[in-house]
């Protein structure tokens, strides 16, 4: 029986694989979702969705959007993946997690409903699955005028892809989860683009790869839907960039906010801004009071921990980013070097296992005078979001020919003592390669006084 928040907690955390899973085709996770969902009684279909689905910045995007409609007076509902330091981050309202009286309740609520799930013939559900159906029912539970939704994995074959959501947005699409989503970039991209629907006023897309925005085109012709995409229907001028965020405009064929200030950090923030905006103008459309003053104190209001967050602790400056594919990476070394045009850092790495991270490690070390290697704490020894082995780092390290320090420390927390211990004040220490190394990390910096 679940009492407590604690064994509640421990109760979802425990659908988490312990050893990588069978592999199934997408189909059979989908269909294993949408069932468990349908059993918790079809929740989402009683509140509007807006769908985001991309290899990079799905996250600060949904984010985004959330803030504005909150801004504007809505009561707005997020669901959001991974988490980054609670579980609890995964059920939002308002931008405010679910309360663990709530998170308690629910989980005894769908508890009853797992326990009559039939595994034999769908197979075990996953956390992600699990998490997914908790929000969608929270969501109804407290009526939510609309929900923002992120993808877990994919797009077509993702649990949240059972919502018939009013716009769709697709982030930039790149080489991620390959072993699920498909080897080349069209693949990928047929996979994203299946959160498109005939149900959305529109589709909004970031500046693609050819390939990828290829995809994206068809699917909208094929629907029958209108696809914006940046740089041809609608685009950002950066400013500024500083180490508070970003200054730019927004410019669209019908109008311009000059002066737009987000103060989520990186220039690849103003161009998931521009997707938060296009899609608020495309509610607008559909009766949504939503103005310029709102979407500009949204902006300038953002807090999205770990994404560029920077803290200062001890006289010291440490950078955390949830960098964990090669275009995060991308944006991550980019924003490093504008902000801190002068600086070599040292970074803290660790990863999951399930990453392809030859480019990354490639990128990183560029602007990286020290990395440590290092493992963050996980309780699955053999799954795919397990940590993955300080050799396995090494080697690529290695092969890249890093001409700066190397050490390797398996644990987290003491790889971050060591740092603190030996970087001096002028220092500036980037922790990067997985939300858990961010989160792990972030968490003992903010017990230090």
């Amino acid at each position: 029986m679940i009492h407590t928040y604690k064994q509640a907690k421990e109760y979802i955390l425990g659908f988490v694989p312990q050893k990588p899973p069978k592999h199934v085709s997408g189909s059979t996770h989908f269909i294993r979702a949408s069932k468990y969902i349908e059993m918790l009684g079809n929740p989402q279909n009683n509140y509007p969705t807006i769908h985001i689905a991309g290899t990079s910045g799905k996250g600060s995007t949904s984010y985004l959007i959330s803030k504005i409609l909150t801004t504007a007076g809505y009561k707005t509902g997020l669901h959001l993946s991974p988490h980054l330091h609670s579980i609890r981050e995964r059920a939002q309202i308002n931008n405010k997690k679910i309360s663990q009286e709530k998170f308690l309740e629910l989980t005894k609520k769908i508890k009853k409903t797992i326990d009559k799930f039939d595994e034999k013939k769908y197979g075990k559900l996953l956390f992600a699955q699990v998490t997914q159906g908790f929000a969608f029912l929270y969501f109804a539970q407290e009526k939510v005028d609309i929900a923002v939704i992120e993808t877990g994995l994919g797009g077509k074959y993702d649990g949240t892809n059972v919502v018939n959501s009013i716009v769709g947005i697709i982030t930039p699409i790149d080489f991620d989860h390959m072993h699920i989503l498909g080897k080349t970039l069209d693949k990928i991209a047929w996979n994203k683009a299946g959160i498109m629907k005939k149900s959305q006023v529109a589709a909004i897309s970031a500046k693609q790869k050819n390939i990828a925005q290829i995809v994206l085109r068809n699917k909208a012709k094929y629907l029958g839907i209108k696809l914006y995409e940046e740089e041809k229907d609608f685009k950002v001028i950066i400013k500024k960039n500083t180490s508070r965020g970003v200054l730019f405009d927004y410019i669209d064929k019908e109008k311009k906010i000059s002066n737009l200030f987000c103060s989520l950090v990186g220039p690849h923030q103003a161009h998931n801004a521009a997707l938060a905006i296009k899609a608020s103008f495309e509610l607008k459309k559909l009766g949504y009071k939503i103005k310029y003053s709102h979407i500009k104190k949204a902006l300038s209001d953002s807090v999205h921990y770990g994404r560029f967050e920077i803290i200062k602790r001890q006289g010291k400056t440490f950078i955390l980013d949830g960098a964990h594919n090669q275009h995060k990476f991308s944006a991550l070394v980019e924003t490093l070097s504008q902000v801190y045009p002068k600086d070599k850092f040292i970074c803290i790495f660790s990863c999951k296992k399930n990453k392809e991270i030859d480019n990354s490690i490639k990128m990183l070390k560029n602007k990286a005078k020290t990395i440590v290697a290092t493992q963050f704490t996980h309780p699955a020894n053999d799954g795919p979001n397990s940590p993955i082995e300080i050799s396995v780092i090494l080697e690529k390290l290695l092969k890249t020919k890093f001409k700066g320090n190397i050490v390797a420390i398996p644990s987290l927390p003491k790889a971050l003592a060591y740092v603190i211990k030996e970087s001096s004040k002028e220092d500036k220490i980037v922790v990067t390669g997985s939300f858990h190394t961010v989160g792990e990390v972030r968490d003992i910096l903010l017990k230090i006084k």
